[in-house]
């Protein structure tokens, strides 16, 4: 089984002993630029985990390539920090590059140490807004210098190949992209000069290293931005760059700025890869695909098709290091999977935080978690087997305890399953199924249709009550009495009540958003009727995309804020309110509901009040906590913890993080 993807691979010198890179991404642990004890530890476990080659960055190679979050590879004083993680990584058995990265334009002033933002022209940055400084063509060849001289420390430091960052809209790309390069030196006018900046890098590098230390190229495959290139132009610069020295070739989606998803559940798995076919074809090094590759099937997939000769796993490492030493060993079953949320690591690179992982609590936080079991372990009793009371249930029986789970319904996973009631978004109910495992495999018991109360509670005799009985709807305060065309989103989500063809949201947070997306999307067209249209040009393109996004509901969704979906994080809000857009749903903001009538919803904005037709009306105002149970535990003398939304409603990244720490600190 996996028999591609566990097949050694050669990329010029280096031998890999399979074909899994894990490519560079910006975690946040490196402080002040310097390699910390949180980064070794983690490049350390995915070493041991069995990954073929491990690139790591992104590493500024100038005072103007990047804030102090990224690595740095600038200088000498860099070089000692650089070696030990190299000697670590190599003592654990993995092998290693650095991404060596200038982000032009894309760089923020605020995070630069020296100077301002510099690019290939002064186009104003379709990340920050700012106008960045033209870089004179002798500032060209300087930052070129930067860029050997980079590579050359990586040599030193012990690292067995470097990887030049030539993706997502960063210098390299607004270089290449006419969108963003209005030269007229040697460097830009047309598309070989505009290639020149890349070509240049690649080949000092391999002058200055022979031809015994391999260079990669990390390439946006397609920027996705009207008029900044497309995919034939990142072939044919992948061949140029390949001519100058290039060993490989690293291919991940667009630029930052696209309105095309990269990494949410919206890109189906290997949805992208064809990019590194497009790559492939023009070129005779091997090729990486990436980008939503969450598991060995996926990725033998994207093998067995052609599309690439090697899969890149970004995410999916973060989630589990020992992804492939698991499928190695017939344990695919067992690895952890990466459900594209985003809200642990993309968001919080994006919010300058600390970076966490949804569904690994030890992620990132390695050096901390030891695996000692304890001499005298505590008999622990769960109420809920939602995210909270898994998680806890997992780490609690992982450090040696009893371990008991009471959950009233016949399932588990609690609001997870409501959270994947969209295609999209199914990997909330892989995380469900994920937690529920490691919380068996662990030695937890999960006992399913138990309403527990004080007095099963009790007769139990547990040391510890873990209470994690999550939250239930909020009901607003409207007047409305006995309506029953009004429901709680929970239902709709969960199937249980069905809406009719007007139907008016109340509430436009991250559940209102997901309630009126469901909603709209019915009488749509999917994904094979759309490729059967598109294949036997049955109809005009734009009119299979109305098919495809326009349904037959009127669905309105209301809300007080100034903004829709200000609970969803940043990297995944603009994805939502792109789609509630594409599907029709008209959103109303700084908007009250005054009343709901059996006919419609009356609504007052400023100082003008209407009236919303509607056959159906769904709340989604929110959650109150369900901790009913803690008054009659507490009076019978038992210790209880509260964990969740049992504690206070919150997300449910929060939550399984609350409820790991609960039981690995018991």
């Amino acid at each position: 089984m996996f028999e591609r993807l566990l097949s050694p691979i050669r990329i010029g010198a280096l031998e890999l002993p399979n074909r899994v890179l894990m490519p560079a991404m910006q975690l946040n642990m490196s402080p002040k630029s310097k390699v910390t004890d949180q980064m070794v530890d983690f490049f350390v476990e995915r070493a041991k985990g069995g990954v073929g080659l491990i690139i790591i960055g992104a590493c500024t190679i100038n005072p103007q390539a990047g804030g102090h979050f990224f690595l740095s590879a600038k200088s000498e004083e860099d070089l000692p920090g650089l070696t030990r993680l190299a000697s670590a990584i190599r003592d654990a058995g993995g092998r290693a590059g650095l991404q060596l990265y200038h982000g032009g334009s894309y760089v923020h002033s605020f995070l630069i140490q020296e100077g301002s933002p510099v690019s290939a022209s002064p186009v104003v940055s379709g990340l920050t807004g700012e106008t960045p400084k033209e870089l004179e063509t002798g500032e060209v060849e300087a930052l070129v210098d930067d860029f050997v001289r980079a590579a050359e420390l990586t040599r030193r430091a012990g690292f067995d190949c470097c990887e030049i960052c030539g993706s997502a809209g960063y210098i390299i790309s607004q270089f290449l992209s006419p969108r963003t390069n209005k030269r007229t030196d040697a460097y830009g006018g047309d598309e070989e000069r505009r290639m020149r900046f890349g070509v240049e890098i690649v080949r000092r590098i391999r002058q200055k290293m022979g031809p015994d230390f391999p260079v990669l190229v990390r390439l946006a495959g397609n920027p996705f931005v009207p008029g900044a290139g497309d995919s034939a132009l990142t072939a044919r610069f992948a061949a140029a760059l390949q001519e100058a020295g290039a060993d490989g070739f690293d291919v991940t989606g667009g630029w930052h700025e696209t309105r095309v998803p990269q990494l949410t559940g919206a890109v189906p798995p290997g949805g992208l890869s064809y990019l590194a076919r497009v790559v492939r074809e023009q070129v005779d090094v091997p090729v990486v695909a990436c980008n939503r590759i969450t598991t060995p099937k996926e990725a033998e997939a994207v093998l067995a098709k052609g599309h690439a000769d090697m899969v890149g796993l970004g995410r999916g490492l973060i989630a589990d290091p020992h992804f492939v030493a698991k499928a190695a060993e017939g344990r695919a079953e067992e690895i952890v999977h990466c459900i594209s949320c985003n809200q642990g690591c993309f968001d919080a690179v994006f919010n300058l935080t600390a970076c966490r992982c949804m569904t690994n609590p030890i992620s990132l936080r390695e050096g901390e978690m030891g695996t000692s079991r304890l001499s005298e372990p505590l008999h622990v009793v769960v109420v809920g087997a939602g995210p909270a009371g898994l998680a806890a249930a997992w780490s609690a029986a992982r450090r040696g305890h009893r371990v008991v789970v009471l959950e009233r319904s016949d399932s588990p996973g609690g609001q997870l399953g409501l959270a994947g009631a969209r295609p999209d978004r199914r990997g909330f109910l892989r995380l469900g199924s994920d937690l529920t495992q490691r919380a068996i495999l662990a030695g937890a018991t999960i006992r399913y249709g138990v309403a527990a109360n004080a007095g099963i509670i009790e007769e139990l005799a547990p040391d510890l009550v873990v209470l994690a009985t999550g939250a239930r709807p909020a009901v607003p305060q409207i007047e409305w009495v006995g309506l029953d065309h009004v429901v709680q989103a929970w239902d709709v989500l969960a199937g249980r009540v069905e809406c009719g063809d007007r139907v008016v949201v109340i509430g436009g947070g991250a559940t209102g958003c997901e309630v009126a997306l469901r909603l709209s999307e019915r009488g749509t067209i999917d994904a094979e009727i759309v490729a059967f249209l598109l294949i036997n040009q049955a109809e005009p393109p734009e009119e299979i995309l109305r098919l495809a996004t326009r349904g037959t509901r009127e669905v309105t969704m209301v809300e007080m804020a100034r903004k829709i979906g200000a609970d969803i994080g940043k990297s995944t809000r603009w994805g939502t309110i792109q789609d509630l857009d594409r599907f029709g749903v008209k959103t109303l903001k700084r908007t009250e509901v005054l009343r709901i009538t059996p006919e419609a919803v009356v609504v007052r904005s400023g100082e003008n009040q209407q009236e919303i037709p509607a056959d159906s009306v769904v709340l989604a105002v929110g959650v109150e906590q369900e901790a009913g149970l803690l008054p009659e535990l507490e009076e019978l003398g038992l210790r209880v913890e509260t964990v969740g939304d049992a504690r206070s409603p919150r997300k449910a990244l929060d939550a399984i993080h609350e409820g790991f720490d609960l039981g690995w600190e018991l």
